[in-house]
């Protein structure tokens, strides 16, 4: 006999089930409201390293990758929206898309493990973005 296992929602003002999650949440809006990180790669990459200290030696790229995926769970996203909000400090994730976001997304491409092809094209878009050679 089968049974439907119904997921219960989880309180966002309490920290998450996964240990390691909540302390990649918490170090990562600590980087930024904190220390300033602004650079959402580093501040990424750091509170990565903070909580799964194991990866601590993996390469910066491989790091970058991992974080990034954490941050597109939807879990992580509403703690860390939660946790930004509980600092006054807005969602983070839902603040418009600026120049300076999409110079960093670019960049993370041309500096990570992306294709040769995929690196030229970043390139050429932030050339295009910072009026460079047009």
């Amino acid at each position: 006999m089968s049974r439907l296992i119904q997921k219960q929602p989880i309180d966002w003002e309490k920290p998450l089930p996964n240990e390691k999650q909540e302390n990649f949440c918490q170090e990562y809006v600590r980087l930024d409201m904190e220390e300033g990180i602004k650079q959402s790669k580093a501040r990424r990459i750091m509170a990565y390293k903070f909580a799964f200290p194991d990866a601590r030696d993996d390469a910066e790229g491989k790091l970058n990758s991992r974080a990034s995926k954490l941050l597109k769970d939807d879990n992580i996203v509403s703690r860390l929206s939660f946790l930004y909000e509980e600092l006054g400090a807005g969602i983070e994730n839902e603040v418009k898309w600026t120049k300076s976001k999409a110079e960093d997304v670019l960049l993370d491409i041309i500096y990570g493990e992306e294709k040769t092809e995929n690196k030229l094209k970043a390139l050429d878009m932030l050339n295009k973005l910072r009026e460079i050679g047009v």
